[in-house]
């Protein structure tokens, strides 16, 4: 039986889908930098959505099976002993090191790269929902100025109805688990 979905989770993903339902409004009534702009608000905000949705999956199926963190480790290297520099004939920091595996971890701050790989990994989402949510990842990352690739403003409809599809997708996932 599926893990019933937090309350506040549904609200807050109602009240985003009004906004983007808004914004889509919004662009079909002017033209111009304006409509792309209207078009990347609503992108963003179904971009949250997806992050959401994603994280829920995520934490309901880790609820169901306490050993899904162990699947997919992260390697890291820990420090145990220094070597002296002096006696290697170099003047760079050297050490002993042990290799550790780190279960993946899920909170509030986990990024939406690390959820979509975990997801994959474990066979929670296939392989194209996998490149199609990594593709709403960049698309969503170009709010940051200093990662834009160029100055282009390209933000459309399109971009609204393939989030939108793999939000439905990511929904009907959900709701197996």
């Amino acid at each position: 039986m599926p893990t019933p979905v937090d309350s506040i989770l549904i609200e807050n993903i109602k009240m985003t889908l009004k906004d983007v339902v808004v914004q889509v409004g919004h662009a079909q009534n002017v033209k111009g930098p304006a409509r792309t702009s209207y078009y990347k608000m609503g992108t963003l905000l179904l971009a949250s959505l997806v992050e959401a949705v994603l994280h829920d999956i995520i934490k309901c199926a880790m609820a169901n099976d306490s050993n899904l963190a162990r699947k997919v480790q992260k390697k890291d290297l820990k420090k145990i002993h220094p070597l002296p520099s002096t006696a290697l004939g170099t003047s760079k920091n050297l050490f002993i090191c042990e290799e550790v595996f780190e279960d993946f971890k899920l909170d509030k701050t986990t990024l939406l790269g690390s959820m979509n790989t975990f997801a994959k990994k474990t066979g929670l989402i296939n392989k194209s929902q996998f490149n199609r949510i990594d593709s709403i990842r960049i698309k969503r990352n170009e709010i940051h100025l200093q990662g834009r690739p160029s100055t282009s403003r390209s933000f459309t409809l399109r971009h609204i109805r393939s989030t939108s599809k793999i939000l439905e997708e990511l929904a009907n996932v959900r709701m197996n688990h």
